[in-house]
């Protein structure tokens, strides 16, 4: 890793494989098992200091639980931020997860929604990406007077890309802007340059959780793998990424078509940052991220066109 990367980076990024533990030598006939790991009520985890000037509500999206953190005193018109979950669609969300919201509602003193998207193989793109694209809809309808960003973190980045396609393409109403941190987009995980420094993704099993997450369709199908589709019309996008990521060469190809049909994209790619490293927010470049995320939030900051 470069000497520009924090120490509080470089630490995060050799404990987080520990804490994992190693599954780069798990069979992958196991690899649904060992991944659906997720809580019943993350959120009970959420400690006050956690939810320090915010409240937790609670609601549900076709059978499947929403939670809300809003600051509390937010003005009716607040902005409103949808975070959709990553976890290699396998996964559901994490009390980490929920505390990096918080922090957003509170750094943006935006209303963050976090769906809990049902995981593979129980439900796949088929299921999911519509529902995504009808509580978006909701979303979008509930409040006509806010700013509404989408942010897909990870695999959820394919979730809300693919969303946001499926509303462009029926003529629908479409959120202000679309953020993206580390996302997987191309569930066949092409070969990339960061897959042998990569010390917390591994190609093969990607590549089986990109199976089950396509279910009877290709990989390449674009619900499936939202690289493919289209994005002519999509609002304005910021995309986080790293070198170090595996999964960097997705967010290089999405800037590139981006630039072809004329979509406004910001690429913050940092050189030597593991996968996920704008959702630390502990660390300088977490906390660079987040204030940018919070700039998007609230419309201080418009998407730059990437200069390639």
């Amino acid at each position: 890793m470069g000497a520009s990367v924090s120490w509080q980076h470089r630490l995060v990024a050799d404990l987080l494989p520990r804490l994992r533990g190693d599954r780069r030598r798990a069979s992958l006939l196991r690899l649904p098992e060992l991944l659906a790991h997720e809580a019943r009520r993350p959120e009970a985890q959420l400690a006050g200091r956690h939810l320090s000037g915010l409240d937790l509500l609670r609601s549900e999206h076709r059978g499947s639980a929403v939670l809300t953190l809003e600051p509390r005193g937010a003005a009716p018109d607040a902005p409103v931020l949808v975070v959709v979950h990553g976890g290699g669609h396998v996964r559901g969300v994490t009390a980490a997860q929920l505390r990096w919201c918080a922090h957003l509602a509170r750094t943006a003193r935006a209303r963050v929604s976090v769906p809990f998207c049902p995981t593979a193989p129980r439900a796949t793109a088929e299921v999911v990406v519509p529902a995504a694209a009808a509580f978006l809809r909701r979303v979008l309808a509930d409040n006509p007077r806010s700013r509404v960003t989408v942010l897909g973190e990870s695999s959820g980045g394919a979730v809300a890309l693919a969303a946001l396609q499926v509303l462009a393409s029926a003529g629908r109403a479409l959120p202000d802007h679309l953020v993206l941190v580390s996302p997987w987009l191309d569930a066949s995980v092409p070969g990339g340059g960061a897959r042998r420094r990569d010390p917390l993704l591994h190609a093969d099993q990607l590549r089986e959780c990109g199976r089950l997450w396509a279910g009877g369709r290709s990989v390449h199908d674009p619900l499936v793998s939202p690289l493919h589709g289209h994005l002519r019309g999509l609002p304005p996008m910021t995309v986080f990424s790293s070198t170090r990521d595996l999964l960097h060469h997705d967010s290089l190809r999405l800037a590139g078509r981006a630039r072809e049909q004329g979509v406004a994209l910001h690429l913050d790619l940092r050189p030597g940052l593991v996968h996920g490293w704008a959702v630390h927010p502990r660390t300088p470049e977490g906390s660079q991220a987040a204030a940018r995320i919070s700039e998007v939030v609230t419309g201080r900051a418009e998407a730059r066109p990437h200069a390639g």
